[in-house]
């Protein structure tokens, strides 16, 4: 045999296939459910936009809500994997936070993607809502251990853990309203800033905020390494 034979469905336009297709079907609908929104952006527009046939479609995923459960998925497995990574360093509660915190923020900023702008769409929970509060609430149970944990040591002032984890992250996933690539701000000006008013708000005293960014500097960061995508 002369070549390995390509594998997965023809393109629209006879070309064939390179790269990841489901990822490129991904790309297209993020795209557009920014751009349109996710109820205003049809399956047969990402299909288009990503070379396809409509029909080729359900082969990578069967159904719009999937694309976007996919999509949110993708853009937390790294925070997962990172925790786990944090939570076995042995650092300080306090300090495996502030670097959590602040690899969230930088990822968010960093999202060419801009997932967290989609999953915040008013009509996306309707549609899929239980799906994507999952993926989001595991995200949060991680917060909230290690608020408790920085709690429990004397590090941090909470009287409502579960009041400061929901604050705590709700600061976070704002970025993606108001963060623009095109601003003056770089990803670790705005990291920087939200983890410092995260922390600061959470310790006893805010002078202990420069012995914990010191530490941090230690801490291992978030890879993308961490990533990977709901199998379709």
């Amino acid at each position: 045999m002369s070549q390995d034979r390509q594998v997965g469905r023809p393109r629209a336009n006879g070309a064939v296939r390179s790269g990841d297709v489901a990822s490129e079907i991904l790309k297209a609908a993020a795209a557009l459910f920014v751009a349109k929104g996710y109820n205003g952006t049809s399956t047969r527009e990402i299909a288009a936009t990503a070379g396809l046939r409509q029909g080729s479609l359900p082969h990578y995923f069967p159904r719009k809500q999937d694309m976007l459960v996919a999509l949110v998925s993708k853009s937390l497995r790294p925070a997962f994997a990172h925790a786990t990574v944090l939570e076995a360093s042995g650092l300080p509660a306090e300090v495996q936070f502030y670097r959590f915190v602040h690899s969230d923020c930088l990822a968010i900023c960093r999202d060419e993607l801009n997932v967290t702008s989609i999953a915040l769409q008013p009509d996306v929970a309707a549609v899929v809502g239980p799906a994507l509060e999952n993926e989001r609430e595991a995200v949060v149970d991680i917060y909230q251990r290690m608020i408790a944990a920085a709690a429990r040591s004397g590090a941090f002032d909470v009287p409502q853990t579960e009041l400061a984890t929901q604050t705590a992250f709700g600061m976070v996933e704002s970025i993606a309203r108001w963060y623009s690539v095109e601003s003056d701000l770089t990803p670790e000006m705005c990291a920087d800033q939200v983890t410092r008013s995260i922390i600061c708000g959470l310790l006893p005293t805010p002078s202990g905020f420069g012995a914990i960014v010191a530490q941090a500097a230690h801490a291992p960061a978030a890879t993308e390494s961490g990533s990977q995508i709901v199998s379709q």
